[in-house]
């Protein structure tokens, strides 16, 4: 990048990665957060951060990392988000338990 970010981010290690569960073999799972703009700046600060997101991307691929297959990357634009879209999208995650699948009862514990 020829010019220093715009705002202060912080790159995720998400996966495997981020579990500290990496094996010989593993893919990309990784995001990114920003810190907030004004709305007015929000595009052109995203386009910043999902262009540095790509050069990250591609320069783990050369060395070996494969892509995310499901494309959970920094350089996806879902996986790209401000600090007040990260903290909206987690809300949606946790308040929104009947998309969850859970494997033992009772099924109250997760409702409450």
């Amino acid at each position: 990048m020829d010019t220093p970010p715009p705002v202060k981010f912080a790159w995720l290690a998400m996966g495997s990665q981020g579990r500290s569960e990496q094996l010989l073999q593993t893919d990309q799972d990784n995001a990114l957060v920003f810190e907030n703009v004004p709305d007015e700046q929000l595009t052109e600060t995203r386009i910043y951060f999902l262009e540095l997101a790509k050069l990250v991307t591609k320069g783990l691929f050369k060395i070996g990392y494969e892509y995310c297959p499901a494309e959970m990357m920094a350089s996806n634009p879902d996986w790209c988000l401000s600090l007040a879209e990260w903290k909206d999208r987690t809300f949606h995650w946790i308040t929104n338990l009947a998309r969850m699948k859970y494997c033992y009862p009772p099924y109250s514990l997760i409702t409450t």
